[in-house]
């Protein structure tokens, strides 16, 4: 038996909400994942995740999907913050569960960020990892909070490029003192839990944070899975054709 509650508080003085996709069915272990959503720190919901929130709760998992704080006004650390508000709800409503992360774009960077803080198995689609190196080499990139599509794969990249920094740099209130503080390989420990990384080939999120991110994780000994999927999707594009995967990797962890 399943239902979904929507609309739930979780932090009433940001007057911040999520859905719990609660699968009631007995006799297996419960687990309960939270499905980060992207857009760059800046936009989205918890609504972009119906549907692979929906393939979730029938792969036999409660799923809690959080809105969280926005920049503006709201920049680095808010979201991050917030996400520490959502593992809290969950241990207090499921104390018995096993928690594990799931994000797509900037929500597999947080995914991962609590994969850092609390041990738990976090599974990322597109994560943004690359930020300090990646912002320092591109100095004279022009940064933009707008996307689209180009006419070659040249203009693709420059128009990638630009949005890729617009939205990081907007994320840190344009503050370039917090990159490092902001890039997750530096902090990876022992007690990181173990992550799935993908990322699509040619896409908006550069391969150079997830072997940055992979090199950082073995290097602790971190349980590591990496994916590089044909094309240039980019997170929620792919996400429900590796919904199996990410039920294996889950139950592995």
């Amino acid at each position: 038996m399943t239902k979904i509650n929507k609309d739930l508080v979780y932090d009433p003085i940001h007057d911040l909400k999520l859905d719990l996709y609660q699968n009631e069915t007995s006799g297996k272990k419960q687990v309960s994942i939270i499905l980060i959503h992207g857009g760059g720190w800046f936009r989205g919901s918890k609504d972009n995740e119906t549907q692979l929130a929906a393939k979730l709760l029938e792969a036999g998992y409660n799923v809690i999907v959080p809105d969280y704080r926005l920049a503006p006004p709201s920049f680095y650390p808010a979201p991050l913050k917030d996400m520490n508000q959502v593992y809290n709800w969950i241990q207090d409503k499921f104390p018995e569960s096993k928690i594990a992360a799931v994000g797509t774009s900037v929500g597999g960077t947080m995914a991962v960020e609590l994969a850092i803080k609390y041990g738990i198995p976090a599974v990322s689609l597109s994560g943004i990892f690359d930020i300090e190196k990646w912002i320092l080499k591109h100095h004279d990139v022009k940064a933009k909070l707008s996307s689209g599509k180009g006419e070659t794969p040249e203009d693709q990249q420059k128009i990638n490029e630009s949005f890729y920094k617009g939205f990081i740099m907007n994320y840190l209130n344009n503050d370039e003192k917090l990159l490092e503080q902001a890039t997750p390989y530096y902090r990876v420990k022992k007690t990181t839990g173990p992550v799935y990384l993908f990322n699509s080939l040619s896409e908006l999120a550069p391969l150079s944070g997830v072997l940055k991110m992979e090199k950082s994780l073995i290097k602790k000994q971190v349980p590591t899975w990496v994916q590089f999927i044909p094309g240039t999707g980019h997170g929620g594009d792919y996400a429900l054709s590796v919904v199996e995967d990410i039920a294996n990797f889950i139950e592995k962890y």
